[in-house]
C-alpha cells in the first residue's frame, strides 16, 4: 500500500514499477542500432536483426509495447539516446510521481459496515413486490404475443397462397382481413387493464 508522505517523499519523476521498466529496456537498448528516416520516424535494428519503426512524436513503435505500456520501449530509448532527446519527455503522466501525489492527495472515507447502514421505515422487500408482479405480468403479455405472432404467420401464409391463385384473391383476402381484425380486439379487449 502506498503512504502519502512516502508519495511526498520520491525524488524519481516515475513510480517505482515504472522505473523498473525503463530500467529493463535500458539494458535492452544497449544493443540496438538507429537509422533515421526523416524528422520524428526512426528504424531500429535490434540484436537478432528485426526492425523497427519508431516514431517519437506519435509515441509509437511497431513493437507496440511503446503505444501499449505507454512508457518507452528499449527501441524508443535508444532513438532518445541517438537523438538526445530526453526519455523523460515520453513517460506517461500516469506514470509520474506527481499523478501518484494527485491520487493520494483527496481523503478517501472508509465504506460503513453494512449493520450501519440506516435502511427505509418500509424496508426493501416492499419496494420488489411490484417488480415481481409486473414480471409476471409481462411474462403472460409475451405468452400472448408470440401466440398472436403466430396467427399472424399463418395468415401472411394464407395471403401469400391466394395471391398465387387469381381468381380467390378479394374473397380470400377479406376472410383473412376478418380474421385478423377479430383476433386484434381480442388481445386489445385482454390486454387493455395491463400496466407496466
Amino acid at each position: 500500500m502506498i503512504d502519502m508522505k512516502a508519495a511526498n517523499k520520491r525524488s524519481s519523476i516515475l513510480t517505482d514499477f515504472a522505473l523498473e521498466h525503463v530500467k529493463s529496456n535500458q539494458e535492452k537498448s544497449q544493443l540496438c542500432v538507429v537509422q533515421p528516416t526523416d524528422y520524428t520516424k526512426y528504424v531500429v535494428k535490434d540484436n537478432k536483426g528485426k526492425l523497427w519503426t519508431v516514431d517519437l512524436e506519435l509515441r509509437t513503435c511497431t513493437c507496440r509495447k511503446f503505444d501499449l505500456d505507454m512508457l518507452p520501449c528499449a527501441h524508443a530509448i535508444v532513438v532518445c539516446r541517438h537523438t538526445r532527446v530526453p526519455k523523460e519527455r515520453l513517460y506517461s503522466d500516469y506514470f509520474t510521481t506527481q499523478w501518484l501525489q494527485t491520487a493520494y492527495a483527496p481523503s478517501i472515507h472508509p465504506v460503513p459496515h453494512p449493520s450501519s447502514c440506516v435502511l427505509p421505515e418500509h424496508g426493501l422487500k416492499q419496494e420488489y413486490v411490484p417488480i415481481v408482479e409486473n414480471l409476471e405480468k409481462i411474462a403472460l403479455l409475451v405468452l400472448s404475443l408470440v401466440k398472436h405472432i403466430q396467427l399472424a404467420n399463418q395468415v401472411h401464409h394464407q395471403l401469400a397462397k391466394n395471391l398465387h391463385s387469381v381468381d380467390n384473391v378479394h374473397a380470400e383476402d377479406a376472410g383473412c382481413l376478418d380474421i385478423i381484425f377479430k383476433h386484434a380486439q381480442t388481445w386489445k379487449q385482454n390486454h387493455e387493464t395491463f400496466i407496466l
